[in-house]
């Protein structure tokens, strides 16, 4: 029972804070009709993602709850636009529960000038697996740095790890002296 409070009140927080640049910018708004309606639509759309587990925006939004470290790497930019869509980045997450961390990595999409972003994916790197740590061998993951736009340099349980993103959204691990 307090763990189901605890969660509608990360919720509620978490929905206040993605609200509340909307309700400045309607306060500011004033007469204008059109921004406010707009603005409202928006709020609309964020209180219907958050209350509803089966949106894909409210599983972005429980999984950055947890979210101790987070880093976009370098903007990939297209040579050719399509559909608005200028270019991309990928990003590092780092979740945190208890003494456990779990390493998972996105890719976003922008407009023009960096505009737009929307995330198109996040995906787990299932460290139990990739590297052969249990439990508590993963409280020590850190991101280090970026080497590329598709590559970055981990340390987790003594040892440090280069991960790379391939072109089909997957990823290789390889240890690093």
């Amino acid at each position: 029972h307090i763990q189901k409070k605890w969660n509608e009140m990360d919720k509620s927080i978490i929905i206040y804070l993605m609200l509340l640049p909307f309700v400045s910018c309607l306060a500011a708004s004033k007469n204008d009709g059109s921004i406010v309606q707009k603005n409202q639509h928006q709020i609309d759309s964020l209180e219907t993602a958050a209350s509803n587990p089966g949106n894909i925006d409210a599983l972005y939004l429980s999984h950055y709850i947890w979210a101790t470290t987070l880093s976009e790497g370098p903007m990939e930019w297209q040579d050719m636009p399509e559909d608005g869509i200028t270019g991309f980045a990928y990003r590092v997450s780092i979740t945190t529960a208890e003494i456990y961390k779990n390493l998972y990595y996105e890719k976003v999409t922008f407009g023009e000038e960096g505009s737009g972003k929307k995330i198109v994916f996040l995906k787990e790197i299932d460290l139990e697996k990739e590297l052969n740590l249990f439990g508590e061998q993963s409280s020590d993951l850190k991101f280090v740095d970026w080497l590329d736009y598709n590559s970055f340099v981990i340390t987790v349980s003594g040892n440090k790890y280069q991960i790379d993103i391939t072109e089909s959204d997957g990823y290789s691990i390889k240890k690093r002296k």
